[in-house]
């Protein structure tokens, strides 16, 4: 009955309209205006007589811009109209060519410029839509294409934590595109090394960390080298190859501070202050982390590791105050690797001051975090991790502490956090 409702309405269409709501079911979750005038040839017009004989339906999408979308049914209907076209793959690929170019565009700012808060709501909004393109470069064939929308989309999957989805999908796009141009492969490697190291692997990231610093090398690009040299640097550390680390390091600083790249030097400083800290010294790293946060304020790692220089220094209650901005943070940003982080920083706190039960819900919490995805607690963490697990063991009783965590794990999200922030 559905099915002829639909039918009976397209029927009644012309011709335009129809080739409209054809073109317009490649898209998913909805398109913007300017999306759609780009694919599908779309005017405000056509869009409108679509909406009035209810086929479309427009919402207000973020920062109060309409955006445009169908009900599933009628897309599927649409898509079936779309199948029987000549320009079905014309269609998907300007689909395609858009949504590459429009997150290689939101990347390249992203270099440049720290990303607000919020920033990642909008490849979010989009994420759908880069599935279907990914799906269809795939398919037809469109290596380099596939390759180009990966790097794009990186960003995205590593702020939200999706390090096994994001690795599978670069892999198997740097497979495909073999013959793509040097400049795409090195930076899909250098996304695909910062992919790795979250998820402990070292080895990997290290090896496709050198891979794109050499292919950078060879196209005398000074600016990919820097980036694919600091995601070099953080595999070096995890290794324990540290003055291998230093040395990545160095060079990115170097030719950041050349450039006047003002984030992306925060981010490198960021790097050595953490390295330092993993080396037990967390003097010298605050300084160098003070400099990072200055530049770019209000990042969650940076913030996170200040607060790990307080905690390792003895100033406990600064410590806590750094976590807690770091958490807040991660929870504006729906970052689950800086919330987990600041779990975990809350929970030492608690532990050092006594509070032994707090403390071990809140690292039952941040494990269940961490375990979604897939991001095992390493370095300078780790040790203070278990040396305040420890600490809460010996007072607590196994039995106590082991209840209490397992407590803290069958936690929801808020009830984790209102837990945590009440140790301001």
């Amino acid at each position: 009955t559905l099915r002829g409702a639909i039918d009976w309405s397209y029927e009644l269409l012309d011709e335009p309209a129809r080739t409209l709501l054809a073109r317009l079911s490649v898209f998913a979750g909805g398109c913007s205006l300017e999306a759609a005038e780009a694919v599908c040839d779309a005017t405000l017009d056509g869009l409108e007589s679509l909406i009035e004989k209810n086929l479309l339906r427009q919402e207000e999408g973020l920062g109060g811009e309409p955006r445009f979308t169908m009900l599933e049914t009628i897309r599927e209907y649409a898509a079936e109209r779309l199948e029987e076209r000549p320009d079905a793959d014309e269609t998907r690929r300007r689909h395609l060519g858009y949504f590459v170019d429009w997150y290689t565009q939101r990347k390249e700012s992203r270099l440049g410029d720290p990303p607000l808060v919020g920033d990642y709501e909008r490849d979010e909004q989009e994420h759908e839509n880069a599935q279907v393109a990914l799906a269809f470069a795939q398919g037809s064939g469109a290596a380099d294409a596939e390759l180009r929308l990966c790097d794009g989309v990186s960003m995205f999957w590593r702020v939200r934590g999706l390090f096994d989805h994001g690795r599978s999908r670069l892999e198997a796009a740097l497979a495909r595109a073999t013959d793509a141009p040097a400049e795409h492969r090195a930076w899909a490697l250098t996304d695909l090394a910062h992919m790795s190291w979250p998820i402990g692997r070292w080895d990997d990231a290290y090896r496709l960390g050198n891979e794109a610093v050499e292919l950078f090398d060879r196209l005398d690009d000074d600016r990919g080298r820097a980036f694919a040299s600091n995601t070099l640097g953080i595999a070096a550390d995890g290794l324990g190859r540290t003055e291998e680390a230093v040395r990545f390091y160095e060079d990115a600083e170097e030719a950041f501070r050349r450039a006047g790249a003002v984030h992306a030097l925060g981010v490198v400083l960021n790097n050595r202050g953490y390295s330092l800290l993993m080396q037990g010294r967390p003097g010298p790293a605050e300084a160098i982390l003070r400099e990072a946060d200055g530049l770019f304020p209000n990042d969650g790692s940076i913030v996170l590791n200040l607060g790990l220089a307080a905690f390792q220094q003895g100033r406990v209650d600064e410590a806590a105050a750094g976590y807690i901005r770091g958490l807040r943070i991660g929870l504006e940003g729906g970052n689950p690797e800086i919330q987990f982080y600041g779990l975990e920083g809350l929970a030492c706190v608690a532990a050092a001051r006594g509070e032994h039960a707090m403390a071990a819900r809140l690292w039952g919490a941040s494990e269940t975090l961490r375990e979604s995805i897939n991001a095992p607690l390493q370095g300078g963490e780790r040790l203070t991790h278990d040396e305040q697990v420890a600490r809460s063991r010996d007072e607590l009783g196994a039995d106590a502490l082991n209840a209490a965590w397992a407590e803290g794990r069958a936690m929801d999200a808020e009830a984790a956090t209102a837990l945590a922030l009440s140790l301001a």
